[in-house]
């Protein structure tokens, strides 16, 4: 008992003399092969299958059993065939011919590459540039309605606007009325329709009547339900959105 334990155990320690992983896939089915076992699978299961028939199989053989010579490279023949590297006519113009036809095979898939490559770099160029320009005009429009809004602000709560503020209102007012009367939806008539309403009370703020709805409207807890009809500032609010 004593003595197969210990063979045992010794079989259990063998391991290969060279690194499996270090092999081609080619080179690692021979080791298999000379060794009389499977040689069909990826890498990763051939080097695993050497692995543990040298364990299992004492007498199988743990050095290499394949050549180690170095991987030989593809030979690239892009050099034009010379009359005197052959022994005929024939086998010359034969090798120049096959050479032509490869030579130009090979430009014009390169050519194609480049086109290709030219072209997405245009388009790419075409994209940032529309990008660039439509960032450039959002920026503005942001300002823009950033500007609006405070003109705004600034009109709700004064008591008496200045004419310089209820001018710059009423333009506020009118843009947005023709940019809201030239969209074709119900929503934005119904909108539009406020907006009139609300150029013709800001012709009115010469009154003190109208002065003290406006004030009233900056402070919708001093109105009254019926105050608060007349009062159709609907771009009060701090959103921009309310604004296009």
């Amino acid at each position: 008992m004593t003595s197969y334990g210990v063979v045992s155990s010794q079989s259990q320690q063998r391991e290969l003399d060279f690194d499996p992983e270090e092999l081609l896939v080619d080179q690692l089915r021979q080791e298999c092969k000379l060794r009389e076992l499977r040689s069909s699978g990826p890498k990763v299961e051939l080097v695993a299958r050497l692995r543990q028939a040298i364990k299992d199989k004492p007498d199988l053989p743990t050095k290499r059993l394949t050549s180690a010579a170095p991987r030989k490279k593809r030979a690239m023949n892009k050099r034009e065939p010379e009359r005197s590297e052959f022994a005929t006519e024939r086998e010359y113009k034969d090798a120049w011919h096959k050479w032509r036809i490869e030579r130009d095979q090979n430009n014009e898939s390169v050519k194609r590459s480049r086109e290709a490559a030219r072209e997405r770099k245009e388009q790419n160029e075409l994209l940032c540039q529309r990008r660039m320009k439509e960032n450039s005009a959002l920026k503005s429009q942001v300002a823009t309605l950033q500007a609006n809004i405070l003109t705004l602000t600034q009109f709700l709560r004064q008591s008496e606007p200045d004419p310089e503020t209820h001018a710059r209102v009423k333009q506020i007012i009118q843009t947005v009325h023709s940019s809201t009367s030239a969209v074709p939806d119900a929503a934005r008539a119904s909108e539009a329709a406020t907006l009139e309403d609300t150029l013709l009370d800001l012709d009115g703020l010469g009154s003190s009547t109208a002065s003290t709805d406006v004030a009233a409207f900056a402070d919708p807890s001093a109105m009254s339900s019926g105050d608060h009809a007349t009062v159709p500032l609907s771009f009060a609010s701090d959103d921009p959105s309310q604004l296009s």
